[in-house]
């Protein structure tokens, strides 16, 4: 599975994820611990990934009994301690970043053409696992300014400045006159 997802071969993912045995190898892990999610991120393929994801979806409502959730993959860490969402960041790939935000979000409530979307913090603000790299932690350390660009990483800092910092600047400011 994992061979014919990183060499683009939908058929063939198809054909395994059909099969009771090929859906076992989704969920499983290379040397280095990434996962299938991992490595469609390392081989750049978000089309795949939305595919795969969907898939996924589409087996769990269909209540298929050896497949776990699809959030498993998405929160999974590798030897890297990188969810792939971080991954995305670490590597530089800001249209693979944006494809798992988008398969992460959750609909609120549509009125016309505007939606109202939920964007889990997992992973972007909080560690999955101890010694874990956020994404706001990776943007920092790999200084990925092209990720500052994104909406929801924009709002997220804005929100971390208005609850935590603005205070601090002003205790700060404060103390020191």
């Amino acid at each position: 599975l994992f061979f014919a997802a990183c060499t683009n071969q939908r058929d063939m993912v198809e054909l395994l994820l059909q099969d009771p045995e090929g859906r076992k190898t989704l969920f499983k892990c290379d040397q280095d611990r990434n996962n299938l999610f991992h490595l469609l991120v390392i081989h750049d393929l978000h089309e795949m990934l939305r595919e795969i994801f969907a898939i996924c979806i589409h087996l769990r409502k269909e209540k298929v009994p050896e497949l776990p959730d699809v959030n498993t993959l998405l929160q999974g860490t590798n030897k890297a301690k990188l969810t792939p969402l971080a991954l995305t960041v670490a590597s530089g790939k800001p249209k693979m970043f944006v494809c798992l935000l988008e398969l992460q979000r959750v609909a609120l409530w549509q009125y016309g053409p505007v939606t109202c979307y939920l964007y889990p913090l997992t992973s972007l603000d909080t560690a999955v696992e101890e010694g874990a790299s956020t994404v706001l932690e990776e943007i920092v350390d790999k200084d990925g300014v092209e990720f500052l660009e994104d909406d929801v990483i924009q709002a997220l800092i804005e929100a971390k400045w208005n609850t935590y910092l603005s205070r601090f600047v002003v205790h700060v400011v404060s103390s020191v006159f």
